[in-house]
């Protein structure tokens, strides 16, 4: 297992529910958690931070509410959240050059999956065996 964690934050339910369903059938024994607002999540970071010290892996759509994933990885760089054990995919329905050209830019992101999640995209990123 690579990851410890995997956290899923998408301002959409019904996705949430079927990436949870695909990443939770192809690791059993990795801990998932879900996240429908940045807010959310960023309450939770610091005791996801204690819980799961090894490496974990966040899916991050771009369209949050609020502000868009960008902006939430700027927020969290600027106020020095630790991100050395964080991977992130950007799990994004715009496949515009400019939203992919962006992901580059931030050294945690290890890819950019357009919408929606599969196996065959994961693998294809070489994210997981």
């Amino acid at each position: 297992m690579k990851y410890e964690l995997i956290v899923l934050l998408d301002d959409n339910d019904n996705t949430l529910f079927v990436n949870e369903d695909i990443l939770g059938d192809y690791f059993p024994d990795t801990k998932i958690k879900s996240y429908n607002h940045p807010n959310l999540f960023l309450r939770a970071f610091s005791e996801l931070e204690e819980t799961y010290q090894r490496k974990w892996l966040l899916l991050l759509d771009l369209n949050l509410p609020e502000f868009t994933g960008y902006k939430l990885l700027d927020h969290l760089e600027e106020n020095n959240y630790n991100l050395d054990s964080l991977d992130i995919i950007i799990l994004s329905s715009s496949n515009q050059k400019i939203d992919i050209e962006k992901s580059e830019v931030y050294l945690n992101i290890i890819a950019y999956i357009d919408k929606p999640l599969s196996e065959e995209k994961l693998r294809s990123k070489y994210i997981f065996p």
